[in-house]
């Protein structure tokens, strides 16, 4: 599985400087780039894990170009980079961005159950019943009326 987003999506929703912050372990002033592939990893794979029961993998790749797939994305992996520094955590122990895993979930959770519907999604087939749902034709199983019951499919 490749990963969801990159670095430059976690700058754009979350700044250089608070992800510079967060992801540089030797005090360089840079991010580091194995801390910041390994939580982008996790984070990815945690969207796949809420998507994969309804979606399959070239569906969900799919909807990565969705902005608000990638903002979820990102928002995962800010709050598991906030949970690695405890310098960062405030005084109720909480990490930063730590409210953000479980919006981020949330909307993975509605675009699962369908209540939220992604860009990319919208003309997708229905994988929960298998895909190629669509039906070209309106076709009529009962008569239309009592009158003619020797309609198609009978009365």
């Amino acid at each position: 599985m490749r990963p969801y987003i990159t670095r430059d999506d976690l700058v754009q929703r979350f700044t250089a400087r608070r992800v510079d912050q967060l992801f540089d372990d030797d005090g360089s002033g840079r991010a580091d780039g194995d801390p910041l592939v390994t939580i982008i990893a996790e984070a990815s794979a945690r969207a796949h894990s809420i998507l994969a029961p309804v979606y399959t993998g070239p569906e969900i790749t799919a909807l990565s170009g969705d902005p608000a797939f990638r903002g979820a994305v990102c928002e995962i992996a800010m709050a598991l980079a906030g949970r690695r520094r405890a310098e960062f955590q405030n005084d109720q122990g909480e990490a930063p961005y730590a409210k953000l895993l479980d919006s981020a979930a949330q909307t993975l959770q509605a675009v699962a159950k369908a209540s939220l519907r992604l860009a990319e999604d919208r003309g997708s087939a229905n994988a929960r019943v298998g895909g190629g749902t669509h039906s070209p034709r309106r076709r009529f199983v009962f008569a239309t009326s009592r009158e003619d019951p020797r309609g198609p499919g009978g009365y």
